[in-house]
């Protein structure tokens, strides 16, 4: 029997490695039932673990957080964890649906950048310094968007839990915890983005009326405009948020009342902001 981890070289003594926790490998660990009733385990344990980490998620504020900070982990999904398998469900089904689509062109019709600059000046400036055609220049920013939309999302968590840090100043959590409850809120988010639109596409669908009711389709197929989308989404988190600062901070009523207005609606001003950055990198590096 091999008595040194074959994972990190420490000597073993046991069952397991006391340096890396890898189990000793025995023979056993190679037939064919052995392999089959682990990776039977090991997913049928992660679907308890997602299942009972999103619905509590959604249907207790707070919960998921407040049991990760005093150390009832057992039963939860890693934030991080959490986060990443519904980022990815996410952009798989708002491809699928037409959401979250950014392109140039929305950019070049829409309000100026940050409210300030005037986007298309800037576009068609790049474009000429680029010596490229105004077609090859618009595929290259709508590339770089699509690739950007993706990783810049991830800045407005640790942006956002700076925020709840200063708005629980002094109550001596540490950042990583207002992190910990960002990732979560975050997660949610999620969730809420996508079930939105889609609960609206299939009533439209249901009621035979245009096919696509999504903020970004194109305007003559565009059923339900961008304001009523974002309202929703506003009062749909202030509700999340000012339960969740309760269970999570202890916060009275009315206190978390207030910081979950404040919180949802620099969710709101975090997210334009995040759109047009895309943008604007997009361009200058294309």
């Amino acid at each position: 029997m091999n008595d040194v981890c074959p994972n990190c070289g420490a000597a073993l003594a046991g069952r397991y490695c006391a340096e890396c926790g890898q189990k000793r490998i025995d023979e056993h660990e190679y037939s064919l039932g052995h392999f089959l009733a682990h990776s039977l385990h090991d997913l049928t344990h992660l679907d308890a673990k997602i299942f009972g980490s999103i619905i509590p998620l959604v249907a207790k504020p707070g919960l998921v957080t407040r049991d990760y900070l005093e150390g009832r982990r057992g039963r939860y999904l890693r934030p991080l964890q959490t986060f990443i398998i519904l980022n990815v469900i996410f952009f798989l089904l708002a491809s699928q649906l037409g959401m979250f689509r950014m392109t140039s062109k929305m950019f070049l019709e829409s309000r100026p950048l940050f409210f300030a600059i005037e986007s298309r000046p800037l576009f068609e400036a790049k474009q000429r310094e680029s010596g490229k055609t105004p077609e090859a220049f618009t595929e290259k920013v709508d590339e770089r968007i699509d690739h950007l939309k993706r990783s810049l999302l991830l800045a407005i968590i640790p942006l956002f839990a700076a925020v709840i840090a200063l708005l629980y100043i002094g109550s001596g959590r540490r950042y990583i915890e207002h992190l910990i409850f960002s990732i979560h809120f975050y997660s949610f988010w999620l969730i809420v983005t996508l079930a939105v639109p889609l609960a609206i596409v299939l009533v439209v669908k249901m009621f035979g009326f245009a096919r696509h009711a999504i903020t970004n389709a194109p305007s003559e197929k565009r059923y339900i405009p961008e304001s009523p989308l974002i309202a929703t989404m506003f009062f749909g988190c202030w509700i999340w948020l000012a339960a969740a600062l309760r269970r999570v901070y202890g916060s009275g009523r009315l206190g978390a009342f207030v910081k979950s207005a404040v919180l949802a609606l620099i969710l709101i001003v975090l997210l334009l902001g995040f759109r047009d950055l895309v943008f604007l990198v997009a361009v200058l590096g294309a």
